[in-house]
């Protein structure tokens, strides 16, 4: 090992490979010429405080707690600082120890917050699993076939259920969660309120303007308060009065795929994954947009039509000739949310 210059402490004493190093001044710096190591780890009482790769031998260095006591140093030929994270599901690598966490995930997953915090969530809405359609399993964050029909179909029957009128969280466009689920549950039962009675778990602007039409109807809100479209504490004691503190409702029908229709990625010809085989069950819901209806997870010729059908219908485009038709850009991606994902 090497001590690196203008390092300070109040003793320390090199022993059968480690050092111990008593109460270090403001840099203390210990670093290794030996290729062969792969760490130097830092602990005290036990537990390890630093782990620095010995990425650059001779030149990469930890450095110690400034925090009086006593800690020990120790080279290691088989530990990797990223070993020393506490194991994560689906994560492909971590951040530098100790800060741990995921910082990057394995195919099928994407990243969910930063630093410590950072996990692996399967792509999806909410960061839940993607549901395959009919004939389908997940694995691996893809969905494969079980039957050799390939075409995803969407629930028509309706389904008895109950829901809570009791929120404990405010609630806004953009978010996606079971609360949101309850929501659209809840407003389904009022035509008047929400025509559309789409169940998805996902506040887009269908929702938002249900939660409107129950404002104005209850004397909540106006369209020029603040809250207007938005769960907050009056609309929250609102519903839990109109529907009931235990009350139940029956669930409406759904009439969406139970695909999710959040893509935080772009999407073109040629690619195969996971979120092409959610796009083909979005697509594939409506036949005039994807009459062959095949959901393969490769985003082929087939898929490409479908996607320039999708645009030029809703507007992602304004003609054949612009710059990404044919593929899932921004635009397309917000299209797709606003129109499957309410």
């Amino acid at each position: 090992m090497l001590i690196l210059s203008g390092s300070t402490a109040e003793s320390w004493i090199f022993s059968s490979g480690t050092l111990t190093i008593t109460n270090p001044g403001s840099a203390f710096q210990v670093g290794s010429s030996d290729s062969t190591v792969k760490s130097i780890q830092v602990t005290q009482s036990g537990t390890t405080l630093v782990c620095a790769e010995n990425s650059t031998p001779g030149t990469s260095y930890a450095t110690i707690p400034t925090t009086a006591g006593t800690y020990t140093v120790s080279p290691s030929a088989t530990t990797q600082c990223t070993s020393l994270c506490t194991a994560l599901s689906n994560v492909a690598s971590y951040n530098s120890f100790p800060t741990c966490g995921a910082a990057s995930c394995n195919t099928g997953y994407s990243l969910s917050g930063s630093g410590s915090s950072a996990t692996c969530r399967a792509i999806g809405g909410g960061g839940t699993i993607v549901p395959c359609g009919a004939g389908f399993k997940l694995s691996g964050g893809l969905c494969y076939p079980i039957a050799s029909t390939p075409n995803v179909t969407t629930p028509s029957a309706t389904v008895p259920s109950t829901s809570a009128a009791i929120f404990v969280k405010n609630l806004s466009p953009g978010i996606s969660s079971e609360d949101v689920r309850r929501l659209q549950t809840l407003l389904a039962s009022d035509r008047d309120v929400y025509l559309e009675g789409i169940i998805s778990g996902y506040y887009g602007s269908l929702t938002q303007k249900a939660v409107e039409r129950f404002q104005v109807k209850y004397n909540i809100a106006t369209p020029s308060d603040a809250g207007y479209g938005n769960v907050g504490p009056k609309t929250r004691a609102k519903l839990q009065e109109v529907f009931g503190e235990v009350g139940s409702i029956p669930v409406a029908p759904s009439t969406t795929t139970s695909a999710s229709a959040l893509f935080r990625a772009n999407l073109r010809f040629g690619m195969r994954s996971s979120d092409v085989y959610r796009l083909q069950q979005l697509l594939a819901t409506n036949k005039d947009l994807y009459p062959d209806g095949t959901v393969s997870g490769y985003f082929g010729q087939k898929t490409k039509e479908a996607v320039q059908r999708f645009q030029l219908k809703y507007g992602a485009v304004t003609s054949e000739s612009d710059v990404g038709y044919g593929s899932m850009g921004p635009k397309t991606r917000a299209k797709l949310q606003e129109v499957f994902g309410h």
